[in-house]
């Protein structure tokens, strides 16, 4: 797929979330990179593997498998917004902790059966809701730790990727 580049507007701290975060995605894989081009997080699908990374240059490994939330209600809304050219539809999601807005385009996807078993913070239930469709505006709503983040897509670029992109870097520390 390529390069997705979103700009975060958030209450929540900018210093533990950075103020962007650039996504790199293929039909299998992705990782993130924030503003300063520290990597953020990693998925593997070959093992099936989320690593989380911290600027201490330390990371911290997932088992995908791994449940975040019980309750995942998908509701699809009326509501549409053009983003960078793309004519977004919307669905709203109900977790256990938030309240999500997601608008995705139906012309920017990628193959969600290739993310399955991607539990960790419902991936493939939100890729099944869009058949594949990355989201390129979201808006969470988190009841339980009280914040609203707001996220956008700034510029999206298309790309080759290789398997090696997605392979853990070197010089980083596991720490589980």
């Amino acid at each position: 797929m390529g390069k997705l580049k979103h700009k975060l507007a958030s209450r929540v701290s900018a210093s533990s979330l950075g103020r962007e975060q650039h996504y790199f995605v293929d039909d299998s894989n992705y990782k993130s990179y924030d503003e300063k081009n520290n990597l953020t997080q990693l998925y593997d699908s070959r093992s099936n593997t989320y690593y989380g990374f911290w600027k201490d240059k330390t990371a911290h490994r997932i088992d995908a498998m791994t449940r975040t939330s019980q309750q995942y209600q998908v509701t699809r809304l009326k509501q549409k917004e053009t983003i960078l050219g793309y004519e977004c539809e919307t669905i709203q999601v109900i977790t256990d902790e938030s309240t999500t807005i997601y608008y995705y385009s139906p012309q920017l996807r990628i193959d969600h059966k290739a993310f399955s078993k991607h539990n960790f913070g419902d991936w493939n239930r939100y890729l099944e809701a869009t058949n594949g469709a990355l989201a390129l505006k979201y808006k969470i709503t988190n009841h339980k730790k009280g914040y609203v983040w707001t996220v956008l897509a700034t510029k999206i670029i298309r790309m080759t990727l290789k398997a090696g992109d997605f392979e853990f870097p070197r010089g980083y520390v596991l720490r589980n």
